[in-house]
């Protein structure tokens, strides 16, 4: 947990109306790091699930850039050619701890009133802002969520990329990833687990992160297609979350999804995958 001396100014508790008990102030962001279309919604519900955790309307890139998402576009371009992240900028502090906070929906503040952390999914070359974004908020959680070199190259093939383009994206995104996964304190998710065993990586998670179980238990998940069907990103209409439980986890998150991935790979294309990402995928224990 890093703590940030600079940014107390900009928590303040939610104004008590209509007879409401007041909202507790938001003064910790879980920063998830993840990739796009690697296991991001599941391991994002699952925390934003906790009782203790507020769960914004969309991803972070989103809610930040909002009408202005050429914006967040031509940056992205600019930190892939680049391979840098944006440093810490106080002036934006401010502006990045306000409009996380704007992106909660009302109804998620008004279910956790006692809620006082926020679920940031930060994906791709977003985590690029990292460095920003926690020094705008009092404190900060670092989770990072990787996945298998081939699973996730393939679901960028699926997404329209190119294997060079592939493989380059994921190791531009998993270099990121290794400097925050070098930082102490810093949870390192893996998506062969999140699949394999829900419930077992979500227990981890809210140990780690100190968070309060849900009653009654479960967590809940967007509804939306996954595996080879999908081949964009799907728009899920607010509110359409189905309940995950243990009686009907395996109905609803497949845990061979990878095996599944892996198999729709030519010869040429898994070679090629390996020999591209072999450096930063051996660091979380690929090979």
């Amino acid at each position: 947990m890093t703590q940030n001396e600079t940014v107390g100014d900009h928590a303040e508790t939610v104004a008590n109306d209509s007879g409401r008990a007041p909202r507790a102030r938001v003064d910790r962001a879980i920063l998830l790091n993840c990739f796009g279309r690697g296991g991001s919604s599941i391991a994002w519900n699952m925390i934003g699930s906790s009782p203790d955790v507020l769960m914004p309307a969309s991803e972070w890139h989103h809610g930040f850039y909002g009408r202005w998402q050429i914006v967040g576009r031509s940056l992205r371009r600019v930190v892939r050619a680049t391979q840098a992240d944006v440093p810490a900028l106080a002036p934006l502090s401010g502006l990045l701890y306000k409009r996380a906070c704007a992106s909660v929906p009302a109804t998620e503040r008004d279910a956790k009133p006692g809620a006082s952390s926020v679920v940031l999914k930060v994906m791709d070359h977003h985590i690029a802002m990292n460095p920003t974004l926690a020094t705008s908020f009092p404190s900060t959680s670092q989770v990072v969520l990787v996945r298998h070199p081939l699973a996730q190259c393939e679901s960028l093939l699926r997404h329209g990329l190119d294997i060079g383009q592939a493989t380059a994206w994921y190791v531009d995104v998993m270099r990121r990833m290794i400097r925050l996964a070098e930082t102490p304190g810093t949870i390192v998710c893996r998506f062969d687990n999140l699949v394999r065993d829900p419930f077992a990586e979500r227990d981890f998670l809210y140990d780690k992160l100190g968070l309060t179980r849900p009653q009654p238990d479960g967590f809940a998940l967007k509804r939306k297609k996954f595996g080879a069907e999908r081949t964009t990103d799907v728009k899920v209409a607010a509110g359409d979350y189905v309940d995950v439980t243990p009686g009907n986890v395996a109905e609803l998150i497949d845990k061979d999804v990878n095996e599944r991935s892996i198999a729709r790979l030519s010869d040429s294309n898994k070679e090629h995958v390996w020999k591209a990402t072999d450096e930063v995928a051996s660091y979380f224990g690929y090979n």
